[in-house]
């Protein structure tokens, strides 16, 4: 019985961390960040991996929690950087915690991903 509990509240405790990666890695209640569009391709590579990472995985192909491959997408670059603004399903939008520059540096890194 007892590591019965033991185990109940190791899950748990995993939940609670998942949910605050996804809640803040999406950007939670944060205010815009300050960036500029001389970010480095390092740079942008990393916020790629906080902000979009977590479900569509490193190089665009992961498609957890409904997202779609980047791989294959065929939005044009303008439709991608709407669609990091607006966000779309369950793709929150990111107008309200990223600036415009990171959106489209973002936007410039997708169109990278696909084959």
């Amino acid at each position: 019985m007892a590591i019965q509990r033991s185990r109940s509240g190791k899950r748990l405790v995993l939940i609670a961390v998942f949910a605050s990666a996804m809640y803040w890695g999406c950007g939670g209640d944060a205010a815009p960040t300050t960036s500029n569009a001389s970010m480095t391709a390092e740079e942008v590579k990393k916020l790629y991996g906080v902000k979009c990472g977590i479900c569509h995985g490193p190089d665009g192909t992961m498609q957890y929690a409904g997202s779609k491959d980047l791989s294959v997408s065929t939005l044009s670059l303008e439709e991608v950087k709407l669609q990091i603004a607006n966000g779309k399903g369950t793709m929150p939008p990111m107008k309200n915690v990223l600036d415009q520059a990171s959106i489209d540096r973002l936007a410039e890194y997708a169109m990278t991903l696909r084959k």
